[in-house]
């Protein structure tokens, strides 16, 4: 009997074609309908595997819909058929078993429905082509493993390497150090079929900056392969590290605020209570600072904090913490050994005051007054406590004589 006839399920009149499959995908028998619908000969087909008919684009939903055949016995889809002449046509398939034949070979149907007229394959992958290669977008084909198959040009406009440069070397060796673990995990999720949506990891550039980019892919359908798009959100993340910094820094100083202190002063506690140190705490008031203000202003004002903060920096250890408290107080937080430690801060504050603030042409001088408060961490002591108790001590402080009023010295002619 010719394989073209071969015998098939009664309902496969009403379709425009049949495929009889055996259980690894190779056609065993085909009508003359579905010959004429791909323009390829019976013979031209026996033996061939049945997916190997279809759009390249169109298998992962193909492989999906024999796993859904696999659990429930039928599966239907929408695919594009690729015809003998190059174009491809939009066909329904409706997978099935032989229920005649008891199903028990593993053999199955294929019935297609076709949905309409033909596309011309060529045109279709030269317009793909055409939006791959355009895209802004980062575009790309790679594998499980950790390559590049395919990119587009827009990786190279954004990073700097040719293509085959980007090809040839493992994705993870453009990757910043710090996202490796967290790409390698993605990767595997990836690999479980498990989709990525806006997963961000920084790939260095050939100048050796780095740029964020922002990942959506779906879940790996067993072959191995990944289809991605990423977005470069380099100028999104800056951003947001502004605005976090805005958060926890006052802007005119550029030293921690209050809100920043408070969370320090948690962990600096915490800290010397688990190695048995001191935590001397400083709130510095600065004396005369609103009169300054109201005599030359308040540009001369935010400059003169803007020095002092300098200064202040400049005459305390690396591991010591400074902050604006409020508009004319700082606080410094420094963990020490022990207690006598503590107290030689404030003499090294107070000298970096001791010389005048050029500012506006005036020599300005202000004092300080400086409350302290030193905690030892083997007793309980919360933030609230440590931030009163500096106050209870500025509070008993006689303002410096020098603060009753401005102080200038005139500058000397050169």
């Amino acid at each position: 009997m010719d394989a073209s006839v071969n015998r098939m399920p009664p309902h496969h009149r009403i379709v425009d074609g049949t495929l009889q499959l055996r259980h690894d995908g190779s056609i065993q028998s085909v009508d003359t309908a579905f010959c004429q619908l791909i323009g390829m000969s019976a013979q031209d087909l026996l033996e061939r595997h049945w997916m190997s008919l279809f759009h390249p684009f169109d298998l992962p939903d193909i492989q999906q819909a024999l796993r859904t055949y696999a659990q429930q016995g039928e599966a239907h889809l929408t695919v594009r058929s690729v015809c003998s002449d190059g174009t491809v046509t939009p066909v329904y398939l409706h997978l099935c078993r032989d229920g005649d034949a008891g199903g028990d070979n593993g053999d199955y149907y294929c019935l297609v429905l076709n949905l309409g007229r033909r596309i011309d394959y060529t045109t279709e992958k030269m317009q793909f082509q055409r939006l791959f290669e355009i895209s802004r977008d980062l575009l790309c084909v790679a594998n499980t493993m950790g390559y590049f198959i395919q990119v587009n040009p827009a990786f190279s406009r954004l990073l700097g390497y040719s293509r085959e440069e980007l090809l040839q070397t493992s994705f993870l060796e453009f990757i910043h150090p710090d996202d490796v673990d967290s790409t390698l995990g993605e990767l595997r999720r990836l690999r479980s079929g498990i989709d990525t949506l806006n997963f961000e990891n920084r790939y260095r550039c050939k100048d050796g900056s780095w740029r964020w980019l922002a990942w959506s892919t779906p879940g790996s359908n067993g072959d191995g392969l990944l289809y991605a798009v990423a977005k470069d959100v380099t100028e999104h993340k800056d951003l947001e590290s502004q605005l976090a910094r805005l958060a926890k820094f006052d802007f005119l100083s550029g030293l921690p605020n209050r809100n920043y202190l408070d969370e320090e002063l948690q962990r600096a506690l915490a800290r010397v209570r688990r190695n048995n140190q001191v935590l001397a705490g400083y709130r510095i008031h600065l004396e005369g600072l609103q009169r300054i203000i109201e005599q030359y202003g308040q540009a001369v004002g935010d400059d003169l904090l803007k020095d002092f903060a300098l200064r202040l920096r400049h005459s305390l250890r690396a591991n010591d913490f400074a902050s604006r408290f409020d508009s004319d107080t700082f606080f410094v937080l420094a963990e020490q050994d022990d207690a006598p430690e503590a107290a030689t801060l404030p003499g090294r504050i107070l000298r970096t005051i001791a010389t005048p603030f050029t500012l506006a042409g005036h020599n300005l001088r202000v004092d300080a007054r400086i409350g302290i408060v030193a905690h030892a961490g083997n007793r309980a002591f919360d933030a609230e406590n440590f931030l009163q108790a500096s106050l209870d001590d500025l509070l008993q402080r006689e303002p410096p004589r020098k603060a009753q009023r401005v102080s200038e010295d005139p500058l000397q002619a050169s």
